[in-house]
């Protein structure tokens, strides 16, 4: 059977039983209730309560997960290759439009075996045509604990006991990839034994709990490890230090501007880290790969001589057209064009996004705003740091929520996240929202990938 159409047949069926097994009616309500109840009790949860998802899962064919295996891989070549040429080719750097904070930062180490060890890769995945990649998260990508919780809550439910009597899931957990991702970093710096594990990020992002979850995971695999702000720590120029405890290895759950903003109370941890006597994963320098911008030199006729003809086969088809955004020339679909004036005539062609903003911020959709927003938006976008990139249709699925004490079904727009672990596909997520602008922190929903093998 066809990827499409054995998906297809399985939301028809997961449709049919939760029909079937609503009875009587309020079943599935509880069984809702039992799931939240389990992920609070699990942690999963935003700002405090519990991270929403949805009883369906996203449903996804063997056949299918190779196909985007095969094309994450591709691409993160493509992101290293453009990493490398900051320190390989000097007078490109200015495309990479960093702050003069974040320079002498990424400069740290200089070329690595890998500056990539997690990134995120968000997708559209259309119900027609060819899916498009908006933008990589290689600075600071969560939702792989969380991503485990949400599967193991499903898998418990009697919906998912009735599919496993015709179809074989595959779900293969995160926790022990990024585990693994992370010790591969320490051994690539040279490194032996067991280090001392510090997860370091900010403890006032919505997401942090799943920080404290990592470091309790790593404790239990056998490591002394921790969670920790990056402002607080001690170095004695040998051992960096979070009161008691020593910190060898860190991984890295904050973007780079928690170091770069904060100088003096990061610069324990960055001295450490210039010194050689703690490893980053991800790398600072990952941040080189992160900023939207890039997508210009994968999507410019101009800059093609970097990739091979393979790569340039998978970016022309799976990325959309993006320019940094700035006065001048430019080409679109073959023709020459003045950038600016020509994104204020085709507005509900274009979305203008902040280069190095995440969760959504600054996000400005043509085709979502009237003419007076859009010219305001393009005046920002001239003097601070913007790509304009083709709108990508999101495509939309409807899901199970309650209402009144009733399921009733929804459409959400959605997309697709996909992990790499150390060089490699690692699965993913789906997230959804009622706007076109798709984040966790600006209020949607995780979903969980669930992979069909085949039917019994």
């Amino acid at each position: 059977m066809e990827s499409s159409n054995m998906t297809a047949v399985l939301e028809k069926k997961f449709r049919n039983l939760m029909t079937e097994l609503d009875d009587p009616p309020g079943m599935i309500v509880r069984d809702i209730e039992d799931m939240n109840y389990y992920l609070e009790k699990r942690r999963a949860l935003a700002r405090g309560k519990v991270l929403p998802t949805f009883i369906k899962p996203y449903f996804l064919t063997v056949d299918r997960i190779s196909e985007y295996a095969n094309v994450v891989r591709i691409l993160l070549g493509c992101q290293e290759k453009l990493i490398h040429m900051y320190y390989e080719v000097p007078e490109y750097r200015p495309m990479y439009e960093l702050t003069e904070d974040e320079k002498p930062l990424v400069e740290i180490g200089g070329p690595l075996f890998r500056h990539i060890y997690f990134s995120r890769m968000d997708s559209i995945v259309p119900d027609d045509g060819d899916y498009k990649f908006l933008e990589f998260n290689c600075d600071s990508p969560g939702g792989a604990y969380y991503s485990d919780i949400q599967w193991e809550a499903l898998a418990k439910m009697e919906i998912f006991k009735r599919l496993n009597q015709n179809y074989i899931f595959r779900y293969e957990p995160y926790r022990p990839r990024v585990l693994k991702a992370l010790l591969s970093a320490w051994k690539d710096a040279g490194k032996s034994g067991n280090p001392s594990i510090a997860v370091m990020g900010n403890p006032d992002v919505t997401n942090v709990e799943e920080f404290r979850l990592f470091a309790e995971l790593f404790q239990e695999e056998g490591y002394q490890a921790i969670f920790t702000d990056p402002w607080t720590c001690e170095y004695d120029g040998t051992v960096l230090r979070k009161g008691d405890h020593p910190i060898d290895l860190i991984y890295r759950r904050g973007v780079l501007g928690d170091y770069s903003r904060h100088p003096a109370e990061a610069k324990p941890v960055i001295d450490a880290y210039r010194d050689g006597n703690v490893i980053f994963a991800n790398p600072l320098s990952s941040k080189l790969g992160d900023n939207k911008n890039l997508l210009e030199v994968m999507t410019d006729e101009s800059t093609e001589w970097l990739f091979t003809p393979e790569e340039r086969v998978i970016l022309r088809k799976h990325l959309p057209w993006t320019r940094i955004m700035k006065e001048g020339k430019t080409t679109h679909q073959g023709r020459k064009v003045d950038l600016a004036e020509y994104i204020r005539r085709n507005r509900r062609l274009f979305v203008l996004k902040p280069n190095a903003e995440y969760g959504g911020k600054g996000v400005v959709i043509g085709r979502d705003v009237d003419l007076g927003i859009w010219e305001n938006a393009i005046e920002t976008a001239l003097k601070t740091p913007y790509v304009v990139q083709e709108y990508v249709k999101i495509p939309e699925q409807e899901f199970p929520v309650v209402r009144d004490d009733r399921i009733v079904w929804e459409p959400k727009k959605i997309n697709v996240n996909f992990f790499t672990f150390a060089g490699d596909f690692g699965g993913g997520f789906c997230r959804t929202s009622d706007s076109s602008v798709i984040n966790i922190s600006a209020g949607g929903a995780l979903v969980s990938f669930c992979v069909v093998e085949s039917g019994r």
